[in-house]
């Protein structure tokens, strides 16, 4: 995993860059040919409202030049390209409903509930 809830295309597209170019160097000096390469995910989703969201169709268009410019480019012949988008794609549409158990007061303030992670997948 290269990055995570990245709002920053920068970061994004240095990432699959750094794969492109690795793909490209492994089939130049092995030979392999790549079936699919997987960008992973970390498209962010802006959680507050002072961050700007990020523009996957922006990121999309210079993800496909760079596939042009790279792999294309280099000889190897046409490969899928996939990705792991599930907190961009489900994150800003779910809710937890949990209930209150108990409550413990210290140097910090806590709320013990009746729900865990396991209950709100990493979306």
């Amino acid at each position: 995993m290269i990055a995570s809830n990245e709002l920053d295309q920068d970061e994004l597209v240095f990432g699959v860059e750094i794969l492109f170019n690795l793909a490209v160097e492994l089939h130049e000096k092995l030979g392999i040919v790549f079936e699919y390469i997987n960008i992973g995910g970390g498209f962010g989703i802006a959680y507050k409202p002072e961050q700007n969201p990020l523009n996957i169709g922006e990121v999309g268009e210079i993800i496909h030049q760079l596939y042009e410019q790279k792999i294309l480019a280099s000889g190897h012949p046409e490969v899928a390209i996939v990705t792991e988008s599930g907190r961009y794609i489900s994150g800003p549409f779910g809710y937890l409903v949990t209930r209150a158990l108990h409550e413990k007061k210290t140097y910090k303030h806590y709320i013990g509930v009746d729900a865990c992670m396991a209950n709100l997948m990493r979306p």
